[in-house]
């Protein structure tokens, strides 16, 4: 197993909407969707993402992104009473 990231440089980037039927929903994928990538094709690649030691592991940056929106928007609040989301 190749486990140093410079050994996967030059791996192509894939745009999942584009390959994977993720844009339709996870619940709207039968056995055979679009593409032929059923549910238990996107379930092999999606699943190894969310291990319960990956999810302990995104728990702290995922924390600290909700903390700094969280003021954001308040700073924001505090300007005007208005926020536009698209900003």
């Amino acid at each position: 197993m190749i486990k140093q990231f410079s050994n996967f440089v030059d791996r192509p980037h894939l745009k999942f909407n584009e390959v994977f039927p993720m844009h339709e929903g996870l619940l709207a994928i039968g056995k055979h969707g679009p593409h032929d990538y059923g549910w238990k094709e996107i379930r092999s690649i999606v699943s190894p993402i969310f291990t319960t030691g990956k999810m302990k592991l995104m728990y702290g940056t995922i924390h600290e992104r909700i903390e700094t929106l969280i003021k954001v928007l308040e700073e924001k609040i505090k300007e005007d009473d208005v926020i536009d989301i698209y900003e």
